[in-house]
């Protein structure tokens, strides 16, 4: 039963027409990141789907896109869900950290970009839009790299909320 941070990137913005490129998860238990990331969306929807199969949560930074955008993408690659999916708890790191933002700061929306920023996790260097890109140009080295670093901040930020109070700390 482990906790993992995840996050995707695709080539567009629909799932029913575009794909998922790369899929980084990170277990906070160990705090290793597995990536898939390629060509084969198949090959990706499988393994991420294999990596949580048993995990008791899910956190994501964006996942109110992300995780309708993935079930898209298994249901027309005809893939498994994992066996637990239904009982895996989902924690949305965004709408958690909105509310606290818009307290701070009502014209700021808080993005993984502005959270990172402002809270010194460091500068991205690239944007999900740059990943279009990078998908027609193959670079999946890129994608892979941006997909890792999105992760990393998510993480730190779900300490934040933790360490804040705004989350409670549970057992990893």
């Amino acid at each position: 039963m482990g906790k993992y941070i995840w996050d995707i990137e695709t080539s567009g913005l629909a799932g029913i027409i575009d794909r998922i490129t790369c899929i980084s998860v990170l277990d906070l238990l160990t705090n290793k990141v597995t990536t898939f990331c390629g060509e084969d969306e198949t090959k990706i929807l499988r393994d991420f789907w294999e990596k949580i199969n048993g995990a008791s949560e899910i956190i994501g930074f964006n996942i109110v896109f992300d995780l309708p955008f993935l079930i898209q993408r298994t249901l027309i690659n005809n893939i498994l869900v994992c066996s637990n999916y239904h009982n895996i708890k989902k924690t949305y790191i965004r709408l958690l950290s909105i509310a606290f933002f818009e307290v701070y700061a009502r014209t700021i929306k808080g993005t993984l970009d502005q959270w990172s920023d402002h809270l010194g996790f460091g500068n991205k260097k690239t944007s999900g839009e740059e990943m279009i890109a990078f998908y027609k140009n193959k670079e999946w080295k890129k994608i892979k790299e941006h997909c890792e670093k999105d992760i990393i901040i998510t993480s730190k930020l779900y300490w934040r909320l933790i360490d804040c109070r705004v989350i409670k700390n549970q057992n990893i």
